[in-house]
């Protein structure tokens, strides 16, 4: 398993917003992690070291995207009362009626007839779990990027009404690889529900050089193929530890071990994971990032659209306005595929 200083400064970011009962946004850019992330914030064992004596009164409900039988309002709140009750079965220690009830109230969710008071069941069952078992709930809303972008103005309302409702007891941490500008042009229809995570925004860049260490040694044993040091050393410069490219370069390295440079330069794998990471910026973060590849440059006309870039962990600035993108290799791959 991860160890307990995984992410470590995100972790503590994320830590103190839910403790204040706030919501928060989480974004990183295509293979950065956000997942793995969100999974390890459910560990009962970190949720413990974290929070102290208090963390059995958090329910953290990791709702992935990518299970919704549709992207409509409707797939989220069946989703979000799916989840719910599976993280209160997993938790143990709930009231078996408590898990009936909530099953009920699914039941009504996915019938015809009912299916378009899913958002009143959903409320009711969050009640019960407050009023039963004292429960502070915590929504991971992951791969959210689609979904944001069709939901009707009303969803954004509900979701901001069931936090209102239940105020500093219930939060949300929304994971997307933009920030939300990027995903909807209508911001009246998302403006109640900005307001509230928008403020509080996590960005996700590539790992610290302890994490990329042990995701290395991780991938290690799980292959049973160790690297030796020079060749873990030269991954790491080579990656500056973006998770996505370190599993690349992990896998290319036991597969094509010789001329190590080449070898990365020319691996699917690798040139895959590039092209992840370009498409989940938009056009003029593209635009920036293409003029980095061939080189550090000065910037500073377009000081914003960088702004963001650091806070995406994509570029560093080596001097007053000249900034270089966080990995050579990343650069090189991209004047290669031609983005």
């Amino acid at each position: 398993p991860l160890s307990k200083t995984f992410r470590d400064q995100e972790v503590t970011q994320i830590i103190s917003m839910i403790q204040a009962g706030d919501s928060c946004a989480l974004i990183g850019i295509g293979s950065a992690g956000k997942s793995n992330l969100l999974r390890f914030l459910q560990r009962p064992e970190i949720l413990e070291d974290r929070l102290g004596p208090e963390w059995e009164r958090y329910l953290l409900v990791y709702v992935d995207g990518n299970k919704l039988i549709e992207n409509s309002a409707w797939g989220l709140w069946e989703l979000m009362l799916h989840q719910t009750t599976l993280a209160l079965e997993e938790r143990g220690g709930a009231a078996i009626e408590l898990i009936n009830a909530l099953n009920a109230l699914y039941e009504k969710v996915i019938q015809a007839e009912t299916r378009d008071f899913a958002v009143r069941y959903l409320d009711r069952a969050l009640h019960q779990v407050r009023r039963r078992l004292n429960l502070r709930l915590v929504f991971l809303l992951d791969e959210f990027d689609g979904l944001y972008g069709r939901l009707p103005a009303a969803s954004f309302s509900a979701l901001r009404a069931l936090r209102d409702e239940h105020k500093y007891q219930l939060c949300y941490l929304v994971a997307t690889r933009q920030e939300w500008r990027h995903l909807r042009q209508e911001p009246a229809v998302t403006e109640a529900f900005e307001e509230l995570v928008s403020p509080q925004t996590v960005w996700l860049g590539p790992y610290a050089e302890p994490d990329a260490r042990e995701m290395l040694e991780r991938l290690a044993v799980r292959h049973g193929k160790p690297l030796d040091g020079a060749t873990q050393r030269a991954i790491l410069k080579e990656t500056g530890g973006h998770p996505g490219l370190l599993r690349a370069a992990y896998r290319t390295a036991i597969e094509r071990p010789s001329s190590l440079n080449r070898s990365l330069r020319s691996s699917s794998r690798v040139l895959d994971e590039v092209r992840r990471i370009w498409h989940s910026l938009p056009a003029e973060e593209q635009r920036v990032v293409g003029a980095l590849a061939a080189g550090p440059n000065d910037t500073s006309p377009i000081g914003p659209v960088i702004a963001r870039l650091r806070d995406k962990g994509l570029v560093e600035e080596l001097a007053p306005a000249k900034y270089a993108l966080f990995a050579k290799l990343f650069g090189d791959c991209i004047v290669q595929l031609g983005l």
